[in-house]
């Protein structure tokens, strides 16, 4: 996934998250909704992530040295 993906996945999740929060927070006067904020760039880290790019680069075997 190329980097401008990632960037606008991450700003939309940070602004809908802001989005929640502000709604909520006007409707309920509470300010917990802003919580959101991390509960949506979490969620979009489960559609985004791709696993196999967290994993270690293989290493190539141990070149023997001659005894």
């Amino acid at each position: 996934m190329r980097l401008r993906h990632r960037l606008f996945t991450l700003l939309g999740a940070i602004g809908t998250g802001v989005a929640a929060g502000t709604v909520g927070h006007l409707v309920t006067g509470s300010q917990w909704w802003f919580a959101a904020v991390p509960v949506c760039v979490a969620a979009a880290w489960f559609f985004v992530a791709d696993p196999t790019q967290c994993t270690a680069a293989e290493r190539p075997p141990a070149a023997r040295r001659p005894r």
